[in-house]
C-alpha cells in the first residue's frame, strides 16, 4: 500500500518535477509499468522503473521472454 501511495504521489507531481516541457522525456505510465524516457546518445530510450504485479510476485524476477533476440530472453525487464 505504501508503494502504491508513493507511486501516486510521484505521478501526480510529475509536472512539478519535470522541466522537459512538451518533450517525451520523463516518467510515463501505462500497461502496468512506469517507464523513464531519456536521451541515449542521439536516440530516445526507455527504462522500466516499476512494474505493477500481483501481491506475492517479485517484479525483479520477470524475464524478457518475448524478446525477438533469444539470447536476451533470460534478462529481467526491470533496469
Amino acid at each position: 500500500m505504501k508503494k502504491a501511495l508513493a507511486l501516486l504521489v510521484l505521478l501526480a507531481s510529475q509536472s512539478l518535477i519535470s522541466d522537459y516541457g512538451n518533450s517525451l522525456k520523463g516518467y510515463w505510465h501505462g500497461f502496468g509499468l512506469i517507464v523513464q524516457i531519456n536521451e541515449c546518445e542521439d536516440k530516445i530510450c526507455g527504462l522500466i522503473e516499476y512494474m505493477f504485479v500481483e501481491d506475492g510476485d517479485d517484479q525483479m524476477l520477470i524475464l524478457d521472454e518475448n524478446n525477438k533476440d533469444k539470447e536476451l530472453r533470460s534478462r529481467t525487464l526491470i533496469g
